[in-house]
């Protein structure tokens, strides 16, 4: 059951429901619709947004990218990143009571295995 009320897919990040696709994302999250914002319901071990430091329960409150800064009310407010689009980010969320920012940079590298492939690896800021 979904307990955000309603179903979006995008592209790199799956919206509730969840299923076992979302462990395929590019970013290995899901964020949801509330009655409070966009929450992060799940990070996946090991995904982008694991290692950005997103944790299960953020609510997302502020969204930058490359330079452009937005508040957020939707998990829409943040397409570049719910598609998974290379660039700088700053996201500030709140987390147990207070405000915490991740930033750095998504970065689109050859993936390994596959040089035909990308894979989006993230580089904390300085």
């Amino acid at each position: 059951m979904c307990r955000f009320g309603r179903s979006v897919a995008i592209a790199a990040l799956f919206l509730c429901p969840v299923s076992a696709a979302a462990a395929e994302s590019k970013l290995g999250a899901v964020v949801g619709q509330t009655k409070d914002g966009a929450q992060v319901s799940t990070v996946a071990s090991g995904g982008v947004a694991g290692l950005m430091g997103f944790k299960r329960g953020d609510f997302v409150k502020q969204y930058q990218f490359d330079g452009k800064a937005r508040p957020v009310t939707a998990p829409k407010d943040m397409d570049e990143f719910l598609t998974g689009k290379p660039g700088k980010y700053k996201i500030v969320v709140r987390r147990d009571g207070r405000d915490v920012t991740i930033e750095g940079e998504i970065v689109a590298k050859p993936d390994l295995k596959d040089p035909k492939k990308e894979r989006l690896i993230f580089v904390p800021a300085k």
